[in-house]
């Protein structure tokens, strides 16, 4: 049996009311299960891999035992039964993980010149793995989303880190950044038909500004005098998957340097 070690803030509440589901997907360290409940996506995770959290995430420890695609799933009683069988103990005991809240942090209002040098200076060591073309306005979503490779397709990676980059400035400015309702409304509209459910999860989490603790740390670095971290931080984001990190950043480092600029 698994052990719950870490609880992103969504599961963590959704434990506390009990939830029931079934298994949505297996892979060799991450278990994606499909619940029914009142979540920004129905899909929540349960992982060994301990490099990052979300807030619809249980990172786990021990031994496995093994499961399926559609097996029942049942969180009550401060476990996580998979057939009927405990599958995952502790969760009340975990440590439970959420985004800080960014508006108190009092990061530098950085200027435009200052978030473009930086952005460059960022770009210089990170090999580029998408490349979507983009126009005066902007970028096309239709030729973004469900495109490129990976279990989250590249595009979709790009298009979360475009949104995570939108909404924190939001947050350090305390502005409203049209382009964000614009992008996150064609993707709200067309992501059911033009991609998959596990990179409509993740894309739901991001139209909501809900950071993962990689992404939050680089964006925090960035706003910050110390490059080391933003090495550190960099180098986070990109061991994650095989390109996903690395196309995430991408479209983050777009954001920040062009999205509150165009409507």
């Amino acid at each position: 049996m698994l052990k719950a070690i870490n609880l992103g803030a969504d599961f963590a509440a959704l434990c506390t009311l009990g939830a029931f589901g079934r298994v949505h997907s297996v892979f060799d360290r991450t278990i994606n299960i499909h619940i029914k409940g009142k979540m920004p996506s129905p899909l929540i995770t349960i992982t060994t891999n301990t490099n990052d959290i979300m807030t619809a995430v249980v990172i786990v420890k021990g031994n496995k035992t093994p499961c399926h695609i559609n097996d029942s799933v049942i969180l009550a009683n401060d476990v996580i039964y998979i057939n009927n069988t405990p599958f995952v103990y502790g969760l009340s005991n975990a440590t439970v993980w959420q985004p800080l809240d960014i508006e108190t942090l009092n990061l530098p209002k950085l200027t435009c010149k200052e978030v473009f040098h930086r952005c460059k200076k960022i770009e210089a060591f990170v090999t580029p793995t998408y490349s979507p073309e983009f126009g005066l306005l902007g970028f096309c979503v239709k030729e973004i989303l469900g495109h490129g490779i990976g279990l989250t397709p590249s595009g979709d990676d790009f298009l979360a880190g475009v949104l995570f980059a939108l909404h924190f400035k939001q947050k350090v400015y305390n502005q409203q950044y049209a382009y964000l309702n614009k992008i996150s409304k064609e993707i709200r509209q067309n992501m059911p038909r033009m991609t998959n459910e596990i990179s409509r999860h993740f894309l739901s989490y991001a139209m909501q500004g809900s950071f993962g603790l990689n992404t939050q740390d680089f964006l925090v670095s960035f706003y910050s005098e110390d490059l080391e971290a933003v090495k550190a931080a960099v180098q986070k984001k990109l061991d994650c998957g095989a390109t996903s990190g690395a196309d995430e950043l991408q479209g983050i480092l777009w954001g920040l340097e062009n999205g509150s600029h165009l409507k």
